[in-house]
């Protein structure tokens, strides 16, 4: 009976040669499986559609990535709000804005989203700007994934042309 077990080809010998893996010098089988050589989540593609900028009296402009809106003393701005579209996996980034002429550190906050795409607007104010009102100037706004720029717009706020606005 003895014999009989040598001649059985054993379970790992069959998988082997089913082609689910190697057999070894030793008679055992080695099992390899296929990995993807990027079994990393995918770093989605990333990009800024739009601004909005709401009013202290609760209006809101949209405007383009790389457009341009009047300032109006009267009825200043009180959100800053990029909208950031995504697609191709859950999203993990920081979106930052870099006033104008505050070298000091940009506004960030970090987005996370589940989806596989979607659009989000991320909001800022003054305060988080270090400021009482948005100076006028050229906003930069990031989206970082992994410490690598993935998206760049700007926004330029600029005086109002007519004496009214």
């Amino acid at each position: 009976m003895a014999s009989l077990a040598r001649d059985r080809p054993s379970c790992r010998a069959r998988r082997a040669r089913a082609g689910r893996g190697l057999l070894a010098a030793n008679g055992l089988a080695v099992v390899a499986s296929a990995v993807p050589a990027t079994a990393a989540a995918p770093t989605p593609t990333v990009r800024i559609t739009a601004f909005t900028l709401t009013q202290v009296n609760m209006e809101q402009q949209r405007v383009a990535p790389g457009g341009r809106a009047s300032l109006c003393q009267a009825i200043p701005f009180t959100e800053l709000a990029p909208h950031v579209r995504w697609s191709g996996g859950a999203l993990r980034a920081v979106v930052s804005v870099s006033a104008p002429e505050h070298r000091s550190r940009p506004a960030r906050r970090t987005l996370r989203a589940t989806p596989r795409a979607g659009t989000r607007r991320v909001t800022f104010t003054p305060a988080a700007l270090d400021d009482a009102a948005f100076p006028q100037g050229v906003y930069v706004v990031r989206v970082t994934i992994g410490g690598r720029t993935r998206a760049t717009a700007r926004l330029t706020l600029d005086r109002p042309v007519a004496s009214t606005c």
